[in-house]
């Protein structure tokens, strides 16, 4: 057997791809038509209740119409602060990796590269048998690294590409399936596990779904960023102590 080294933590951060990338993938809602003074139900309402009913409808029309393309703006916003959750509309922007005695390192620049040096460190710690563990890894993570490996044409590792169960008894440690305790796998945030345990979480007011907008800001947001990695390092190095991983 392999002589075990020091165990490592990871955490992956995402974005969205550039639009016009992801722009295929998105289903914008469906225009309004015209007004349609006919399709107002009036019953036996005399001509001018009629007319003035008719006249209201005409009006919310009016208004609506006016909304349409704000509200159309925001249903795209929101589609796109999703993307990052998706291996079809997302990208890897950083991945941060903490051992036990290590300052924390984040791998980052152009996602094929940051994928590289992941598969060039899970082979290493595969023939170390060092734990590599990360929170909701195998419900996320891996899936997300594999599909965008695909994505750019990098090799994954066999036994991960010909069974993705496989490493959960070799390297991988999901400290949400630990949580589980061999049930079906429960969801739970990183952020409850650190209050449930009286760990100190994540900053206030900034949460993964901020995390490409400040990666992209001023050098000040760019800064926040990566602390905010850093953080999600702590807290799972903390949590995996906890559930008694470590």
């Amino acid at each position: 057997m392999a002589k075990q080294t020091q165990t490592v933590v990871f955490d992956i951060e995402t974005g969205p791809r550039p639009w016009e990338e992801i722009e295929p993938f998105y289903a914008p809602p469906e225009p309004m038509g015209p007004f349609d003074a006919a399709a107002v139900k009036t019953g036996n309402m005399g001509p001018e209740k009629a007319r003035e009913k008719i006249e209201r409808e005409r009006q919310k029309w009016q208004a609506a119409k006016a909304n349409e393309q704000a509200e159309h703006e925001q249903h795209r916003q929101e589609f796109i602060d999703k993307a990052a959750l998706s291996p079809l509309t997302g990208q890897v922007l950083a991945i941060g990796y903490q051992g036990q005695t290590d300052v924390p390192h984040i791998s980052a620049g152009e996602e094929p590269a940051i994928l590289e040096f992941f598969w060039q460190g899970y082979a290493r710690y595969a023939r170390d048998g060092t734990p590599f563990i990360g929170h909701n890894v195998f419900g996320f993570d891996l899936p997300f690294l594999v599909q965008r490996s695909w994505y750019h044409g990098l090799a994954v590792p066999q036994e991960i590409h010909e069974d993705c169960n496989r490493y959960r008894s070799k390297v991988f440690v999901d400290t949400m399936a630990v949580w589980s305790c061999g049930q079906r796998q429960q969801f739970i945030g990183l952020n409850d596990l650190a209050t449930y345990f009286g760990i100190e979480g994540k900053p206030e007011g900034i949460d993964g779904g901020d995390f490409h907008k400040l990666w992209h800001g001023t050098p000040e947001e760019h800064e926040q960023a990566r602390e905010y990695l850093r953080g999600d390092l702590r807290i799972t190095w903390e949590v995996a102590r906890r559930l008694g991983i470590l």
